[in-house]
């Protein structure tokens, strides 16, 4: 792994705490709409077809801009670029919360995908500096300050309602806050940083090496089962295993709970292991995990079952996140386009592809896919060509 020395200690350990407030912050407003959807769904009388559009409105935004993203990132530095487009990605949440009417939400949510796709792209990109910088393996641990901002939304969220600010007072407050906070965090991040001999010569839209196509691939496969996950589990324990209205959240809670906590450890776990390993066994908990859900008789053993598809899904992005950032004769922040853009149509592709297998068999074949997603992440970590370090 490649260190920086040029820059000081204290540099370093400052970018760090801030970037990973940046990604508590990231995680909590992301999980603002999240928490608001089933509001704005009922004020404007949609039905979950027209929700599905919605959603992939802003996935369409954020694939077209994320392939430019890294272009960007890289001419103008992750800092600057964070310090656009994250108070842009927060700025279009409370207008998606109190769109007025339909049309008005999906153009809100195009707009939004054009902010989320390059912020991705440029936070990611600065915790990939402050890793190298360091020296040791620190992007699972921002992925998990992620997790973290997810989990705590809904409280937020309740506290709003419990204070009476739930007339979106309260949600526009707290986006202010986040606001204010984004851009005094970027401030102290790393400044741009670049080392002669492992950057391009040239600035520009080129297509990606081999080498970034084979983690792209691998992410893409990654990012299949947390988007089927994401958007099945709580439907599978309700239909399949009929959890009632107490329990059909379940899966997904002990879903995120792990993703939350293997993240943290995910740092000391493939400084030990590397990537080859971690995303082998992962793929293996996932399988194992997908397994368990749709065999076991027991409500409860099918959430469990959850928890260790969350346990083997939670480092795959970091990982390869780090990983494309690392690339030798790739800009870090290209790389991380390129891969973000892979993740981007596997989380999408997820829940098309349950989706469509159960039209024609049922959920549990459908869900099936993310099982068997979680063997291709094996063969994929088995097949590419990791740097001496990564391969252990």
């Amino acid at each position: 792994m490649q260190i920086l020395t040029d820059l000081t200690t204290a540099q370093i350990r400052t970018a760090r705490i801030r970037t990973s407030i940046g990604f508590i912050l990231y995680g909590l407003v992301q999980g603002l709409w999240l928490v608001q959807i089933p509001a704005v769904v009922e004020r404007l009388d949609i039905d979950a077809k027209t929700l599905g559009l919605v959603v992939l409105m802003s996935g369409v935004g954020s694939a077209v801009a994320q392939p430019f993203a890294g272009w960007f990132v890289g001419l103008i530095g992750s800092r600057r670029a964070t310090r656009i487009f994250q108070p842009s990605f927060f700025f279009m949440i409370p207008v998606m919360i109190l769109a007025p009417n339909i049309t008005f939400l999906f153009i809100a949510s195009f707009i939004m995908g054009l902010a989320g796709g390059p912020l991705n792209v440029a936070i990611n990109t600065q915790a990939a500096e402050v890793e190298n910088a360091r020296g040791t393996t620190t992007m699972p641990s921002f992925h998990g300050w992620f997790s973290v901002g997810s989990l705590v939304s809904a409280s937020i969220v309740a506290i709003i309602i419990w204070s009476g600010y739930g007339n979106g007072s309260g949600i526009i407050f707290v986006i202010s806050l986040t606001i204010a906070t984004s851009i005094w965090l970027c401030a102290g991040m790393l400044p741009a940083t670049t080392n002669p001999s492992d950057s391009p010569k040239k600035r520009g839209l080129r297509l990606p090496t081999g080498a970034v196509l084979g983690i792209a691939l691998i992410m893409v496969f990654s990012n299949l089962v947390e988007g089927g996950t994401a958007n099945f589990t709580s439907l599978f324990l309700k239909q399949v295993k009929g959890a009632d209205a107490a329990m059909v959240g379940a899966g997904f809670t002990f879903y995120s709970f792990a993703m939350a906590v293997m993240r943290f450890a995910g740092g000391a776990l493939v400084e030990k292991w590397g990537a080859r390993k971690i995303l082998t066994f992962g793929g293996i908990f996932i399988a194992i995990g997908i397994a368990i859900a749709i065999l076991s008789p027991n409500i409860w053993f099918s959430a469990f079952g959850f928890l260790i598809v969350g346990l083997g899904a939670a480092n795959s992005y970091p990982v390869l996140v780090g990983a494309a950032s690392r690339i030798k004769g790739v800009a870090p922040s290209v790389g991380v386009a390129s891969v973000a853009t892979a993740g981007l149509f596997g989380f999408l592709l997820g829940p098309l592809l349950v989706g469509f297998v159960t039209d024609y068999s049922n959920l549990s074949i459908g869900l099936s896919t993310l099982g068997i997603s979680g063997l291709a992440m094996i063969l994929g970590a088995n097949l590419y060509s990791w740097p001496k370090k990564s391969q252990s």
